[in-house]
């Protein structure tokens, strides 16, 4: 089974607040003090404060052992304020949620007058599929009555899959349902015998549906986030992207599926 070999290459949790607060440099200095001791011993801070035309930023980052690397972006995005949790090659994927948890709480404590109108988590993996060329292993799986008519095209040196899945807005029941989805599969460039898998889903208070018989247009709803009661959990999410990708991209990719 595919899902029994994913490698998790990064867990990725982003939130958008409003309003657009700025962190003051004594706040920032509190939150990466707090974010420090909750277990990133060796983290860094670069605090820039908006003057002239320099736009207003925190950035923490920790160097860990082998490829990990963790990274805390506090920062204004479109207007609104956003924070950025990016964790490259995490320790385990349980570690990496934990630690995701920890920051938000502790940054909860700092913005608490803030609200959060958009949730996103962001999920990397690689897996082996147990042949040469991963390439070779998406056109015979994915595409097989397209292979021979590839040849057409040129020499194919690579190739991948990019979906977009819209939310279903209808009956939501909770602040997990309906989530908007980006799904990205690739022959692993460093690695021929991997393929590359990414998924991101966002969730938001608002959502736009489609209005039906009208073509082009569209109507302002209630999303997910509009259920939400109680604090904000970054594992939620996260957990919520690996099941999506281990219980319906993997069986998707299965050969002969």
């Amino acid at each position: 089974m595919i899902a029994d070999r994913l490698q998790y290459r990064a867990a990725i949790y982003a939130a958008v607040y409003t309003p657009p607060l700025r962190l003051t440099r004594d706040q920032a200095v509190g939150l990466y003090k707090a974010i420090a001791d909750s277990g990133f011993a060796s983290l860094a801070l670069k605090y820039t404060p908006e003057e002239n035309e320099k736009p207003f930023k925190i950035f923490m980052e920790e160097m860990g052992e082998g490829r990990r690397i963790d990274k805390v972006t506090v920062d204004i995005v479109q207007g609104r304020l956003r924070l950025l949790i990016d964790q490259e090659w995490p320790d385990s994927f349980g570690v990496a949620c934990k630690k995701a948890d920890q920051i938000v709480e502790v940054f909860g404590e700092i913005v608490s007058e803030c609200e959060v109108q958009i949730s996103e988590a962001r999920v990397r993996a690689q897996v082996p599929i147990g042949i040469s060329s991963s390439k070779d292993y998406m056109i015979s799986t994915l595409m097989p009555t397209a292979s021979t008519r590839l040849g057409n095209l040129g020499q194919i040196a690579f190739l991948g899959l990019r979906l977009q899945i819209a939310p279903e807005l209808v009956g939501l029941s909770s602040h997990l349902c309906a989530p908007a989805r980006e799904v990205t599969i690739e022959p692993l460039r460093q690695e021929p015998g991997f393929l590359y898998l990414e998924v991101m889903s966002n969730w938001g208070r608002q959502a736009l549906r489609p209005v039906q018989g009208k073509p082009g247009q569209a109507e302002l709803v209630p999303g997910p986030l509009a259920l939400l009661s109680g604090p904000l959990k970054p594992s939620e999410y996260l957990g919520e992207v690996k099941e999506y990708m281990e219980d319906n991209l993997c069986p998707f990719l299965e050969k002969g599926q």
